[in-house]
Parts: structure tokens; C-alpha cells; sequence
């Protein structure tokens, strides 16, 4: 399904918040119809705010995230957006800690500044995934993110800049 937006906020394939979540074999293609005005198109997102919780073991896999050009107003930004309680980006000041993340066997073509983003997220294990977008960054981490594992069993079919994380060999 396509979203149809007027430009007041974010527009997200998933938004999820929580503990145990799973992300299992979904596809989103093309996600908005038309331009989406003022709102930043994401495929996953989640954030920590004093309303919404931290999110822990979660598992993101087997899904279908795939975007138009950047030239495309539609254009999807980011594959994952994650914010934990200490993000400074917007969606911090909760509680809890947001740890032991799984990004695998995923398909990203997305054409923002990085294709993940991990704030105050931690212990992220990144394999196996498909990245055939074109961004400065594959994964970008920052405020207080730590220990954010990428893989050499991913695959690299588009254009990027760097990685920003260390390249562990194959898990």
C-alpha cells in the first residue's frame, strides 16, 4: 500500500516502540504516492520519548525497504531511523536503554544521508543485508551509540560514502 501525505510530519513504513519487537519479511516499495510535501519518509522508525518506551532485542528481518531516486520528491530517507532515551536528534529524553539489535537479510534502497541510523542504540549486529541505495553513509551512528557491528557479509550494489562503523569479518 502507498501512504498519501500532507506534509505535517514524519511518514514511516513501521513506527514501532518496545521491547521483543520483531520486523519480519515486509515489503515497502514506492511508499509514498505523490509528493509528500515538508514530511521525512523513512522505512522503520522508532524514538524514546518520556511517552514511548526504549527499545530492546529487536530483531529487523527479511524486509523489502525500496525507494525512488532522491530525485523523486518520494524519496525514502533512511532504511531504519532508531532514537534511544539519550538521542539528542528529536526523539530522546526517556527511559530505559535501547540494546541487542539485529539488522539481517534486508534489501535497502534508500537515498537519504545514510541508509541506518542508530542514536543511543546499542549492541546493533548489521549482516547479510542488501544495500543498493546511494547515501554518504551506510550506517551512522551517534549520541552515545556504542558497540554498532557491521558485517562483511553485506552487500553493496549502490553507491555509498563509508560505512562510519568498523567492518567485522563475517559473523
Amino acid at each position: 500500500a502507498e501512504i498519501s501525505e500532507a506534509g505535517t510530519g514524519d511518514i514511516n513504513g513501521i513506527t514501532f516502540f518496545g521491547n521483543g519487537t520483531k520486523i519480519l519479511f515486509n515489503k515497502m516499495d514506492d511508499l509514498v504516492l505523490g509528493d509528500p510535501n515538508d514530511s521525512h519518509t523513512d522505512g522503520i522508525q522508532c524514538w524514546a520519548t518520556p511517552s514511548k518506551n526504549s527499545s530492546s532485542n529487536v530483531i529487523i528481518r527479511g524486509n523489502w525497504i525500496n525507494g525512488p531516486a532522491q530525485s523523486d520528491p518520494a524519496y525514502i530517507h533512511q532504511g531504519i531511523m532508531a532514537e534511544g532515551p539519550e538521542s539528542e536528534d528529536g526523539g530522546g529524553a526517556g527511559t530505559g536503554v535501547s540494546t541487542n539489535w539485529l539488522v539481517a537479510d534486508n534489501y535497502f534502497k534508500t537515498y537519504g544521508n545514510q541508509c541506518l541510523k542508530f542514536d543511543d542504540i546499542h549492541d546493533v549486529n548489521i549482516m547479510r543485508n542488501i544495500f543498493a541505495g546511494s547515501a554518504t553513509k551506510i550506517v551512522e551512528t551517534g549520541d552515545f551509540s556504542t558497540d554498532v557491528r557491521y558485517y562483511n557479509d553485506n552487500t553493496l550494489t549502490g553507491s555509498y560514502g563509508s560505512v562510519r562503523v568498523d567492518i567485522i569479518p563475517n559473523a
